[in-house]
């Protein structure tokens, strides 16, 4: 089955359906192990195409491979930089990324040295230019929700009238679980 697929799609690779079938079938937990395989063949055959890119990007996403992700993500974005869900996306993983590297260090350290604090700060800005740009192209959240990612990217720089300015629309969300960097 899978064979045929695969084949059906080498001979139409911008067939949305066939992808679709083979990534379905791939995410039986039996099989799942075999997509990342899967994608990477995809990336040496197409490599200027998003969608391989876009799913490298959710599968790192998922597995919180924060930086890995964001890298097939921009990647993606290079070859489509329209695209809102890969912009929101890039936003999100630098903002995990870069949260996720703070907690670890202050877990292990109770410290940030000024370095780290560098880097955090980089990664962070980055996210925030990634994530304002999804606010100036979707205003109104109808594709993406970047009100709670960008408040917490603007507490964590501690741009604190800009999280005051979101923090009516974002929900669920309590300050306490970020530090700021400055």
């Amino acid at each position: 089955y899978i064979s045929t697929l695969r084949k059906l799609y080498e001979d139409d690779p911008y067939n949305e359906t066939y992808f679709a079938w083979i990534l379905e079938f791939y995410d039986h937990p039996r099989q799942r192990y075999l997509l990342e395989d899967f994608i990477d063949k995809q990336l040496e055959d197409q490599p200027h195409s998003t969608m391989p890119w876009i799913l490298k990007g959710e599968i790192a996403m998922h597995a919180k491979r924060w930086e890995e992700a964001a890298d097939a993500y921009k990647t993606a974005n290079t070859i489509d930089p329209n695209s809102l869900p890969i912009i929101y996306n890039v936003g999100l993983c630098l903002s995990n990324q870069a949260i996720d590297i703070q907690r670890a260090i202050l877990n292990k350290e109770r410290s940030l040295k000024k370095e780290d604090q560098q880097y955090i700060k980089q990664t962070l800005t980055e996210a925030r230019e990634y994530l304002e740009k999804a606010q100036t192209m979707d205003p109104r959240r109808k594709k993406v929700d970047w009100v709670t990612p960008l408040y917490i990217v603007y507490y964590a720089l501690g741009e604190t009238e800009k999280a005051s300015a979101l923090e009516p629309l974002v929900t669920g969300f309590k300050n306490t679980n970020q530090e700021r960097i400055d």
